[in-house]
């Protein structure tokens, strides 16, 4: 904007001062042939910085032909150059004044614009810090659900532990209830086995005892009529015995009273010892002494019999 000002500023300025006159107008119409030809042709030595002195400075140099119209030429570049100065300020003061009033009102313009949009951003602002104050209060809300959460996860991971630990109890309890059922189990298999087998070893025995108590039985039976037969002949025996002894003392007085003698003495009686052997008697024909064994009717005992 700034460049857009100063470039019509010096637009309008610069033609005014170049439509100012020069005094001499055909300038160039009044220069020396000769002189023209020696420049071209070299001719002169240092013609080309007398011809820049005398065009800046306005003295006369060689190679110059005098009453030439440079001087004029100069003296009016010199006076359009100084009035050039002398309206370079009032110029430059105009220009300024209207860039800067310009600027100014543009200033004017963006400080508004700038006012509007710091009331905008100052809204904006506002509108985040309110939001940045809600999002605060939001994380200092989620940073405590999440202290209370975290709490609430290590409370659970140590009932979790305690619970597995109480679990593991458990499962070794279980494994050696499980293994005392087991050996129980195997025990009372065992021990039912060993019952099976008892019973039928009782049954064994009943049976056996059964077939003793028959055997028993029917031996009792013999027994009883072998003892009464036994009895019996015993009884017999010994009758024979008592009437063989009498037969033989008998005997024996008959003897002695036909030998004048005197009667021998009667019999010893037979001693009840067991199985005593009889002895003879003294005198007479000296017969056989009884022979007793020990019986007794129980079963289980011996008996004793005479012969």
């Amino acid at each position: 904007m700034i460049l857009f000002l100063i470039l019509i500023l010096t637009c309008t300025l610069v033609p005014a001062y170049s439509n100012q006159p020069y005094d001499d107008v055909n300038v160039l119409s009044n220069f020396d042939i000769e002189y023209h030809s020696d420049i071209k042709t070299g001719a002169g030595g240092s013609s080309s910085s007398s011809v820049q002195a005398a065009s800046t400075g306005g003295k006369k140099k060689q190679g110059l032909s005098v009453g030439s119209s440079l001087r004029s030429i100069a003296e009016g570049s010199s006076n359009t150059a100084k009035d050039a100065v002398n309206n370079q300020d009032a110029a430059g003061y105009q220009a300024a004044y209207v860039a800067k009033n310009t600027l100014a009102q543009s200033a004017a313009g963006a400080s508004a614009t700038a006012q509007a949009a710091l009331a905008g951003k100052q809204i904006i602002l506002q509108g985040l810090e309110q939001q940045f104050r809600d999002a605060q209060q939001g994380l200092r809300g989620e940073q405590e659900q999440l202290m209370q959460a975290q709490r609430a996860a290590d409370s659970t991971n140590r009932a979790a532990q305690e619970a597995r630990a109480h679990v593991n109890v458990l499962q070794q309890t279980l494994n050696a209830a499980q293994a005392a059922a087991d050996h129980v189990t195997q025990a009372a298999s065992e021990a039912a086995g060993e019952l099976a087998a008892q019973q039928a070893m009782v049954g064994s025995a009943i049976q056996r005892l059964d077939q003793l108590g028959q055997q028993l039985k029917s031996v009792r039976i013999d027994f009883q009529a072998t003892q009464a037969a036994a009895q019996k002949a015993q009884a017999a025996a010994q009758t024979a015995a008592a009437n063989a002894a009498a037969a033989a003392a008998k005997a024996a007085a008959g003897l002695a009273k036909a030998a004048q003698l005197p009667p021998p003495p009667p019999p010893p009686q037979v001693p009840k010892d067991n199985g005593g052997a009889g002895g003879k008697g003294q005198g007479g024909a000296g017969g056989k002494g009884k022979l007793t064994a020990p019986f007794e009717r129980d079963f289980y005992k011996p008996f004793e019999y005479e012969r």
